[in-house]
């Protein structure tokens, strides 16, 4: 088990051995989460992990609970970080995708990725919805499509505005963003396989073949307050001019 932290939430990779891997994310919006999740699943355009919210009076999550507490119980850090991650209400259980974010991508490594005949693109015709469980990889990118990776990049930026996602890009909004929720997924192949290094040198070239650019930690946001539109529209304005 790996553990992750970040501002909002914390994250536990969890191997599950020939079956893969899982991640649970104890995370601030589950809600929000799901939606998104469910929203990018029907619509298809591009790739975003599947994600179950289970709740804290279900089994379900006794056992989540129960098993990271068995995982943690050689190392007493851990197995504080597990206790105090779990005093939510919800969990979400999310599909593990292999792989690195853009924070990874720099130089000719960013020429060798983004040219559109090295990432395979995604054929969403082909991706059943729901998936079957959060386990196992129910999306599959096709060799006999090729996307320019900057166009799915594109449709990501425009579903993000539509659902009033802020935290990956600062398009309509004013903030930093968030380019680590952009993420490139990888086919795990014998050289690169445990070896972290190699995946996350951000200028490293090591033949990596790239399967998808994928929306990650994905999320929506009600537009509360009346006349927000129009003050993200003048805001936008404002930022290209």
């Amino acid at each position: 088990m790996k553990y992750i932290d970040s501002e909002a939430s914390a994250v536990f990779v969890i191997s599950l051995g020939s079956s893969g891997s899982v991640m649970v994310k104890c995370a601030a919006n589950p809600c929000g989460a799901l939606f998104a999740a469910f929203v990018y699943g029907q619509v298809r355009l591009f790739k975003a992990p599947a994600v179950r919210v289970i709740a804290a009076d279900t089994n379900e999550y006794k056992e989540i609970k129960f098993a990271l507490d068995k995982l943690s119980i050689s190392d007493k850090d851990l197995g504080i970080k597990v206790r105090e991650s779990l005093k939510r209400p919800f969990l979400l259980v999310m599909e593990y995708v292999p792989g690195f974010n853009l924070d990874n991508v720099e130089g000719d490594r960013a020429l060798t990725i983004f040219h559109p005949d090295v990432i395979k693109g995604f054929v969403p015709d082909r991706v059943p919805y729901p998936p079957p469980n959060v386990e196992g990889n129910s999306f599959i990118g096709s060799p006999d499509f090729k996307e320019n990776p900057l166009v799915t990049l594109g449709k990501i930026l425009g579903s993000d505005i539509i659902m009033n996602n802020s935290d990956r890009a600062p398009t309509v909004w004013l903030n930093t963003g968030n380019s680590s929720n952009i993420f490139l997924e990888v086919e795990m192949t014998p050289g690169i396989l445990n070896k972290d290094e190699l995946l996350f040198d951000s200028q490293g070239l090591k033949e990596i073949n790239v399967l998808n650019m994928i929306a990650i930690d994905n999320q929506t946001n009600p537009l509360e307050p009346e006349g927000i539109r129009e003050k993200y529209f003048h805001e936008y304005i404002d930022s290209v001019e």
